[in-house]
């Protein structure tokens, strides 16, 4: 195993035992360890746990930094984004502070709520200090779900113009 993902159903910041993993994951020789996050328990000690850890990239799911979209796919409050760019700031900040090489990712599931937004997904996650973005296609296997699914017409168009500008700010 050359590479191991710390994600799934539920947010690994919740297991007690999370750091003890990622350093039997260090130990076992796996040279690249991702952990995928909503971002809501990153606070400074927090932070620095990751950082201190070894993990390779952090994957900080925030799907809009539109306030409003935001709130509708993560079923928060407006004021959770502020909260979580203020975490990402943080982050950023104990990285350079470490001299860490650890990656963040900025990510998005695209729906037909944020679908428009990519570029302004890009240049924001750019701007609080990401070195990458992701998108990954809403798929659903629930039929009460479906209808949030971004239009599959406008997706090319818009995936090839997420994709020049990314590749313009270099993230």
């Amino acid at each position: 195993i050359r590479e191991l993902i710390f994600c799934g159903i539920g947010e690994p910041l919740l297991n007690k035992d999370i750091f003890s993993m990622i350093k039997l994951a260090k130990d076992k020789g796996i040279c690249f360890i991702n952990l995928i996050t909503n971002g809501k328990l990153l606070d400074e000690e927090m932070s620095a746990k990751i950082i201190s850890s070894g993990v390779s990239r952090i994957q900080i799911s925030v799907h809009s930094f539109d306030p409003k979209v935001f709130s509708k796919i993560r079923n928060e409050e407006e004021d959770g984004l502020e909260k979580l760019k203020l975490a990402i700031n943080t982050f950023v900040r104990l990285k350079k502070e470490s001299d860490s090489n650890i990656k963040i990712c900025c990510n998005a599931v695209i729906t037909k709520f944020n679908y428009e937004g990519l570029s302004d997904f890009i240049k924001e996650a750019k701007a609080l200090g990401a070195d990458r973005v992701e998108f990954i296609q809403m798929t659903t296997a629930n039929d009460n779900l479906i209808n949030i699914n971004a239009p599959i017409v406008s997706m090319a168009d818009i995936c090839k113009k997420a994709r020049k500008l990314a590749h313009t700010l270099n993230i």
